[in-house]
C-alpha cells in the first residue's frame, strides 16, 4: 500500500474542510429563503380566508329590510 505525502493530505483536508464550509453557507441560505417562501405562502392562505369569509354562500337571498 502506497502512502500518501503528509503535505499533500494536508491539503486535501483542508480543500474537504473548505467544501464543508461553502456546503454549510448554502444551506443557511435555502432555509432562510425557504422560511421565507413560508412566510409569503402563510401571509396568501391568511387572506384568502379573509376574501371567502366576507362572501355570501351561493343561493344565499339577503332579506329585504
Amino acid at each position: 500500500m502506497i502512502q500518501a505525502a503528509p503535505s499533500s493530505l494536508s491539503g486535501e483536508l483542508e480543500e474537504i474542510k473548505e467544501r464543508i464550509k461553502a456546503l454549510e453557507e448554502i444551506d443557511e441560505e435555502n432555509e432562510k429563503k425557504f422560511d421565507d417562501i413560508y412566510i409569503a405562502l402563510t401571509q396568501l392562505a391568511m387572506k384568502q380566508q379573509l376574501v371567502v369569509r366576507s362572501r355570501n354562500p351561493i343561493g344565499f337571498i339577503k332579506p329585504k329590510e
